[in-house]
Formats: structure tokens, C-alpha cells, sequence
């Protein structure tokens, strides 16, 4: 199950607070679900028409 939640951020060098509204938490297997579904498209490639998987160039 997923919760909405606000956060206080405070930047001790300059003196002022943020107030980040909105942060959604989820379990761990959801949110890595999440990334692979967003990420999913960068992952593959056409080199002379065949679909191959994209290694990281790090």
C-alpha cells in the first residue's frame, strides 16, 4: 500500500526551509518495478534490424 507524504527541508547555510509535498511511499519491489517500466525503452537498440539488449557504457 502507498502513502503520500510531506517533508520539512531545512539548508542550514542559507537559513530557509522547503517544504517538499508529495513524496509517494512504496514498498521496494514496487518502486524497482517502476524504474525497470520507465527505463525499459533505453534499454534496447536496432543495430541492422535486430533488436539487441544496450549494455551501460559505466
Amino acid at each position: 500500500m502507498s502513502e503520500l507524504e510531506a517533508r520539512k527541508l531545512k539548508y542550514p547555510t542559507t537559513r530557509t526551509e522547503s517544504l517538499l509535498m508529495g513524496i509517494l511511499i512504496e514498498g521496494e519491489e514496487g518502486i524497482e518495478e517502476e524504474m525497470l517500466k520507465r527505463e525499459e525503452k533505453y534499454m534496447w537498440a536496432i543495430v541492422d534490424g535486430v533488436k539487441e539488449k544496450v549494455k551501460p557504457l559505466l
